[in-house]
C-alpha cells in the first residue's frame, strides 16, 4: 500500500501541494487534473527527483523520504519515455531487467512482437517514432518488477489499435501483480478499461486526496 501524509512539494509557478490518502495494494488509480497542474512534478517527487518540503511517504509500511530514487523500486513510465537513447530497442528492456535482477529473456520477444517492436529490435530508441518509444517506455517498465507504478501519459503517438493492445498488456501484466499504479493519461477509453478508481485533482486547490 502507498500512502501520503501531508506529503508536501513544490510546483513550479503554482506553490505547494499537500498530498494525502493511501492507495491500496492490487489498485489502479487515475489521477485527472487539467494540464500544467503539477501531475509530472508529483511523479518526481514520488521518484525522489524533486525535493519534498514536509510530510512522508510510506509504502507498504515503510518510509520513502530518507531513500534514493534507486532504492524507491518504482517503475515508471514518464511522458517522452525516458529512454537509453544510444542503445537498441532490445537493449532497453534487457537492462532494465537486469538491473531489476531478472537474468532471463522471460515474455521479452513475445511482448516486442505483440507491440510490433519485434522488427525494430536492434534499433538505437533515439532514432525510433515517437509512437514506438512510448510502447518501448511502456514494456521496459511492464517486463520489470516493482513495488508501485506510475504512468504518465503511456499512450501518446500510438494508433488505437496498439493503444488496444497496449492496455490488454498493462492489464495482464498488473492483475498478476499487488503492486498500486497511478495513471495519468487523458485517454478516456483506456483509463476506463484499467482504472479501479479515479481521483481528480482540482486546479484551483493545492491538495490531492486519495
Amino acid at each position: 500500500m502507498l500512502s501520503f501524509s501531508n506529503f508536501q512539494f513544490q510546483v513550479p509557478g503554482r506553490g505547494s501541494v499537500i498530498v494525502n490518502g493511501e492507495i491500496k495494494n492490487c489498485e489502479r488509480v487515475l489521477l485527472s487534473a487539467p494540464s500544467g497542474t503539477g501531475k509530472s512534478t508529483f511523479l518526481r517527487a514520488i521518484l525522489g527527483f524533486h525535493a519534498v518540503e514536509a510530510g512522508d511517504l510510506q509504502l507498504n509500511g515503510t518510509s520513502l523520504i530518507s531513500k534514493t530514487p534507486a532504492q524507491r523500486k518504482v517503475g515508471a513510465v514518464f511522458q517522452g519515455g525516458a529512454l537509453w537513447d544510444h542503445m537498441s530497442v532490445q537493449e532497453n528492456i534487457l537492462w532494465a531487467r537486469q538491473l531489476n535482477g531478472i537474468k532471463d529473456d522471460g515474455p521479452v520477444y513475445d511482448c516486442l512482437e505483440e507491440m510490433g517492436l519485434l522488427k525494430v529490435k536492434e534499433k538505437p530508441a533515439g532514432f525510433l517514432s515517437g509512437g514506438e518509444k512510448s510502447r518501448l517506455a511502456l514494456l521496459r517498465t511492464l517486463l520489470c518488477e516493482f513495488d508501485f507504478y506510475f504512468f504518465d501519459e503511456p499512450f501518446n503517438g500510438m494508433d488505437l489499435h496498439i493503444k488496444k493492445k497496449a492496455v490488454d498488456l498493462v492489464l495482464r501484466f498488473m492483475s498478476d501483480r499487488s503492486s498500486p499504479l497511478i495513471l495519468v493519461t487523458h485517454e478516456a477509453i483506456e483509463a476506463e478499461r484499467i482504472a479501479t478508481r479515479h481521483v481528480f485533482w482540482d486546479a484551483l486547490k493545492s491538495c490531492i486526496q486519495f
